[in-house]
This record gives structure tokens, sequence and C-alpha cells, in this order.
């Protein structure tokens, strides 16, 4: 609840990697509290809260009251700037600009203070805040080449956004199955990075002619899961499973690839990375 008079935004969404995120132990203790109805209900459901943080470890229900944001907070403030409904502060006069400015003019490390509406209770939340980290590479890094794997004529890379771009055709176009395995993977709710993702989301990109996967065709461009049954997060992972199959001499080794079943290839005696 705002009271009448009051400005502000409402907290839809909180990435798990965000310095504001809740444990996911302490989120579902603070959803335990119910929403009170009117003021006298907030401040006892808030003084629930105080009670039960006297009783539970220092590190649950204190973190989720003093130093992380809940969806349907709302943020009134931020470093004493009033929020407006269209999350603008002023900066000059009547000039306003997205409250974003707020926090991307800061230096690396300087904390961020935020006044919020829980409840309809006055909260003061203070954070230092930084970039998400990109649910895929933006680039291929200084003095890095890009790297790839390839294992009885399957092409292996991990998906990075300059490895969609050089898929594109001269107009800047990108194959419909190719734009498909990128937004599965980049965009997720509110654009943000999923808690555990992989450090690497590895496709095959193609299947280059040899005796040892002839009769098997695909179109590429499928996000590689295991292998041989292992779960496979990384180029290094994958190269460490084909030597360790290849070691024990398997005759078939058996790739899971999203969207397209298995594929066999005989022998996969030969890799190149």
């Amino acid at each position: 609840r705002v009271p009448d008079g009051t400005s502000g935004v409402v907290v839809t969404a909180v990435s798990p990697l965000s310095a504001v995120a809740a444990a996911p132990s302490d989120a579902l203790l603070a959803k335990a509290v119910p929403a009170p109805q009117n003021a006298a209900a907030a401040t006892d459901s808030m003084t629930a809260v105080a009670t039960a943080v006297t009783t539970a470890p220092a590190t649950a229900l204190t973190a989720t009251v003093a130093t992380s944001l809940l969806v349907d907070d709302v943020i009134i403030a931020i470093d004493d700037h009033k929020v407006g409904d269209d999350y603008t502060v002023r900066l000059r006069g009547d000039e306003l600009i997205q409250a974003d400015f707020l926090i991307t003019s800061k230096h690396p490390g300087t904390p961020t203070k935020f006044e919020l509406l829980r409840h309809g209770v006055p909260l003061n939340l203070t954070a230092t805040l930084g970039p998400l980290p990109a649910p895929v590479p933006r680039n291929h890094a200084f003095d890095c080449l890009p790297e790839y794997l390839i294992i009885g004529g399957l092409l292996f890379a991990p998906l990075s956004a300059p490895l969609v771009e050089a898929a594109a055709d001269e107009r800047g176009a990108i194959p419909a199955h190719i734009h498909d395995v990128y937004t599965a993977v980049a965009r997720r709710p509110h654009g943000y990075r999923r808690a555990g993702q992989p450090p690497q989301t590895i496709v095959l990109l193609s299947v280059l002619a040899d005796d040892v996967n002839h009769g098997y065709d695909s179109q590429g461009w499928r996000i590689l899961k295991a292998l041989n049954g292992r779960p496979v997060s990384t180029l290094a992972e994958l190269y460490s499973a084909w030597r360790d199959i290849a070691g024990q001499r398997s005759g078939r080794d058996e790739i899971a690839s999203e969207g397209a079943g298995r594929a066999m290839a005989e022998g996969a005696g030969r890799a190149m990375a």
C-alpha cells in the first residue's frame, strides 16, 4: 500500500544474481508473512518479521528485511532523490531523467541508498551495485581467439554474440533456427540471466563430412546437453569427456542435443581444438 501523494515504482522482479536479491529461503520466509490490509496490520506484519529475526539465524530474515529487494516493494527514493511514477528523478529544476542515471553515473564500489515501502512500511536499503553478467559473451575478449572443438566431424563452439552475428547474411538477417537458439539462452524473464546457468552454452554448429558420421545429417545450431549421458557445460568439459571415452575405446559415442534427439558417431577417434 502506498500513501496518497507518494510516488514511486513497483519492483516486479529481482534477478537472483543481483546484489539486492534475497536468498531463496529468505524470500520464502518473507512471503510467509501475509500482506496487510491496512496500516495497523502492516505494522503488525513487520513486527512479526522482526520477531522472527530474533529467533531465526542472523543471516535469514535479517538479510531479507535490511538488504534485499522483494517483489512488490515500492521504491520511492534513490540517494534521497524522489522517484516518480514513471521512474524519473529531477536533475536540474524541472528537468527529468531516468532514475538509472543515479546508479550508472557512480564510481565502481560506491553504495546506493534506496527508500522503500514494503506492505506500506518505510524501509531503507543500502547496497553496492554493479552490472549483471551477460547471458552470453558479448565479445571474444582481448588477445583471445574463438574456441572450437571438432569430434568425429562434429563442430562445437561456445555460443556468443559475435558467433550469432557471423551467421547473419549481408543484410544482417539471422536465420530463424539460429535466432531461436540464441533467444532460448539470452532471453530470460525481465532480461536477467538465470541463476545456476552454465558458464558456457555449447552449440553443435555443423556436421562436417567424415567417415564416422556418414549418413547422419544435422541442420546445425543445436545446444549440446550431454556426451554419453555425461552433462557438458563448457568446451573444456566436452573435450575431457571425449578423452575419457577415447581412453576406454568406446565403439559408439552418443551425443544429446536440445531439439535434435540423439546422434550416434561411430568411433569418433579424432578431435581437433
